[in-house]
């Protein structure tokens, strides 16, 4: 009567009810057997109606699923079912179950996929599908041509192996709907109705330590449906683009070194983990190299009904980072630079990092040897970039550590020495983070050095039995200059410069730039690190990189690349500059167009950071500050961008858009997750020594020479953990939206030093978006409307803040 009653809800499996299986019958019994038997006897035939009790509901019930799956599942699977053990036929039954309630369950708008089952031939009224259903559901209204469909398309293939020919189709198709799932959850706003599926346990990503060395290599064939492999590991490559979505997790094809290939679901919840989508196509995109540790094969019952391995951690997976060959570091330079080419820049990063890992060593361990002969040298500079990139190529290298470690020691910088042993989570003396002056000195001296001693030099001697030279240098500069590997490596590291150019990871875009240079010194590397040191606020040493380069003999940069050089030298010198006033006509059209360098500037000599009670954190002059005088120009520190071709999405769809990204984002970016900490999130406690520095994009001492922003190179002490919650009140309070001129694209974008600025109705600033060539709003700057008087707050408009 209740299911009647209620016919929306989802009742659970109807018993088959016998008379002795009530409660007073079998009180009835038990008081029997109290009476007329002894103790023994009287506790035995006491549990024994409890028994019959606990079975009788659920054995007709099981063994509908059973005919189901020996009278339409195909022969392999059942003999397969046949052999399993007794808990593990019961997980199949159960996999049956779930996979029928999956596809039968009537159908919702957010549900496209649904409707292609309804199609087929109507079934018969006497299969034991139906049988099961009309027992199982009988308030669900199920079509006769959805079951037809199910038994002649659904039922043949469940629980089987997949085949490429048969199956890879079939997961794009189920990709793609995937996808449309979450954009119509995310048009409309409403949540994504759930699925029936088992309890799974999820695991936080550092709860879990796997000992990666001790496992055993398996194979897809080797695994035991429904059975942990237990000590084993399962290494494959990712041949399809992920696809995911709230209800299923990430779904993924991965392929064994022996060409079979299953269905790989991680079931992690997506929101914790980056978001959905980008969160998968961030980390594990097509062609990734994987390792499974104790790979668990089940039944996929919420998509393909085929075999796959379940995923409940992050941590169980790791990149494959086994020691590779040519074809494995041009394959990732492949991928990676089809991702680049769909701006896809973080996937692209992480195409490129994985290639090198794996077939960079040989170049790592050239490097290397080359940072020794320089220290006994006592070149120490020269060594200090060979360790850096040896240690950019194989961040496990230890030798690489020590003499990067030796480097700085005989430049005279100990607080680093410490610092880099803090990172490798070795003892290491008190240190303290001081001004980036000193770091910019060591930053000059390396980048000088490079011009002034380039890494392959030319020249050497022959002798019997090999080759004499002398200096030891000289020999590892030549094996560089040979190695095919070495060619190859230096162009992806030229190609993540440019990722990490377009993401603002600046000081990655420096270390990998100098790495391509000591390896194989080009225009291209050349080009990308005068522009990233002129982005980082050094356009000084921008220039005389550019003016020693000018001046080299070399006929690599006397050609196109070499004129580039020159256009942007011109394009540095006009950035050193210090902005102008603008007239009175930019302030009306509120708008202004550059075609060159954009770097971050303030006044401060004119405005200071101010703590306002009512309001976390404002902005006020610190003199008295002249109509339309120019006082803060950022570019945005994160942004997100958005079609509007088809019309203004919901203003909730980019926000939550740009939560997701920098969610993902500070896993893979300590400065940005620094950046994002000292904003206002709507309950931290702000700190009252904030100064500029801290918000603009500037050579930062937190960052070791050389080296990447990536968390794994800071002490553990100073990797922040930011919740989403966090995030999303730093998006809420400080992110703002901007349209682009003459395409339907729209921007939410973060201005870490602009988001210090509060609303009034009469405001005395106006923001001005400033557009690059692409009509893309590459900064922002902050001009006064008014004459503003010393000590007073700069404000803006509500409408400009939104």
């Amino acid at each position: 009567p209740l299911e009647r009653r209620h016919p929306s809800a989802a009742p659970a499996a109807r018993p088959f009810c016998t008379p002795f299986c009530t409660t007073s019958s079998l009180a009835a019994m038990a008081g029997l057997c109290s009476i007329a038997t002894p103790f023994f006897w009287r506790r035995l035939l006491l549990l024994l109606p409890c028994a019959l009790a606990l079975r009788a509901p659920e054995g007709g019930l099981w063994e509908g699923y059973e005919a189901v799956l020996r009278r339409y599942a195909s022969p392999a699977v059942v003999r397969d079912y046949d052999a399993l053990p007794a808990h593990a036929r019961a997980k199949m039954l159960l996999a049956m179950r779930e996979t029928i309630e999956t596809v039968m369950r009537p159908s919702t708008p957010l549900d496209p996929g649904k409707a292609d089952l309804r199609r087929g031939d109507p079934a018969s009224q006497t299969c034991p599908l139906l049988r099961v259903l009309i027992r199982e559901r009988p308030h669900w209204v199920i079509e006769p041509n959805v079951i037809a469909f199910f038994i002649k398309h659904v039922l043949p293939l469940w629980g089987s192996f997949p085949s490429k020919k048969i199956y890879l189709p079939s997961h794009k198709r189920m990709a793609e709907a995937m996808k449309a799932r979450a954009a119509a959850v995310a048009t409309t706003g409403q949540e994504m109705a759930p699925a029936p599926s088992p309890p799974v346990e999820t695991h936080h990503h550092s709860a879990r330590r796997r000992d990666w060395a001790n496992l055993v290599e398996t194979r897809i064939a080797d695994l035991e449906l429904f059975e942990t492999a237990s000590g084993k590991v399962l290494t494959g490559t990712l041949i399809t683009d992920p696809a995911a979505d709230q209800r299923v997790g990430g779904l993924f094809v991965v392929e064994d070194d022996w060409g079979a290939i299953l269905e790989l679901q991680l079931l992690v919840p997506l929101a914790q983990s980056g978001g959905g989508q980008l969160f998968v196509d961030r980390a594990f995109p097509n062609g990734l190299r994987v390792r499974i540790a104790e790979p668990y094969l089940s039944i996929l019952t919420m998509t393909s009904s085929l075999r796959g391995i379940v995923v409940e951690s992050l941590a169980d997976i790791q990149v494959d980072s086994e020691p590779g060959n040519m074809s494995d570091l041009a394959r990732a330079n492949h991928l990676g630079s089809e991702l680049l080419v769909q701006e896809r820049y973080e996937a692209a990063a992480v195409m490129y990092w994985q290639g090198l890992r794996k077939a960079g060593q040989p170049v790592a361990a050239l490097l290397a040897n080359r940072a020794r002969a320089s220290l006994e040298r006592k070149q120490w500079l020269s060594a200090l970039q060979d360790a850096a990139a040896a240690i950019l190529l194989n961040q496990t290298y230890e030798e690489a550590w020590e003499f990067y470690e030796a480097a700085l020691d005989g430049i005279g910088y100990p607080d680093l020495v410490s610092r880099s042993r803090a990172v490798r989570g070795l003892p290491a003396d008190r240190f303290q983070v001081f001004g980036a002056g000193r770091v910019r000195n060591l930053l000059r001296a390396a980048v000088l050095d490079l011009v002034a001693s380039p890494a392959a030099p030319a020249g050497s001697e022959k002798e019997q039995g090999g080759r004499r030279l002398a200096d030891a240098e000289l020999i590892y500069s030549e094996d560089l200059s040979a190695n095919p590997i070495a060619k190859v490596a230096a162009e992806v590291l030229g190609h993540l410069a440019l990722c990490a150019g377009y993401t603002g990871a600046h000081h990655d875009a420096l270390a990998v730039s100098m790495a391509s240079l000591r390896i194989r010194p080009s225009g291209k590397a050349t080009h990308s690190l005068a522009k990233t040191l002129a982005l980082l606020g050094e356009g000084e040493l921008a220039d005389d990189l550019l003016g020693a380069v000018a001046r080299a003999s070399d006929a690599r940069f006397r050609s196109q690349v070499g004129r580039k050089l020159r256009q942007l030298r011109e394009t540095v010198r006009e950035a050193l500059a210090p902005p102008n006033t603008y007239g009175p006509d930019w302030v009306e059209t509120n708008s202004i167009a550059v075609a060159g360098l954009i770097v971050d500037w303030v006044a401060t000599d004119a405005i200071e950071i101010m703590d306002v009670n009512s309001q976390g954190r404002g902005l006020r002059a610190s003199r008295d500050i002249d109509t339309h005088e120019l006082l803060i120009v950022q570019r945005p520190r994160y942004s997100t961008i958005e079609n509007i071709s088809l019309g203004t999405p919901p203003p909730q769809h980019i926000t939550r858009k740009l939560k997701w990204e920098l969610t993902a984002a500070v896993h893979e970016d300590a400065m940005l997750s620094k950046t994002l900490s000292l904003l206002f999130d709507g309950q931290n406690s702000q700190s009252h020594n904030l100064t500029f520095s801290a918000l603009l994009d500037k050579t930062s001492s937190w960052v070791l020479p050389l080296l990447r922003q990536h968390p794994d190179f800071f002490p553990p002490e100073e990797r922040l953990a930011m919740s989403s919650e966090q995030i999303s009140g730093v998006v809420e309070f400080n992110c703002m939206n901007t349209v682009a001129k003459d395409r339907p694209v729209m921007f939410m974008q973060l201005f870490p030093a602009i988001a210090l600025l509060n609303y009034a109705a009469q405001p005395s600033v106006i923001l001005l978006p400033i557009f690059g060539v692409q009509t893309r709003v590459v900064a922002m700057g902050i001009v006064t409307t008014r004459r503003v008087h010393a000590g007073e707050e700069l404000t803006a408009g509500a409408t400009e803040l939104s």
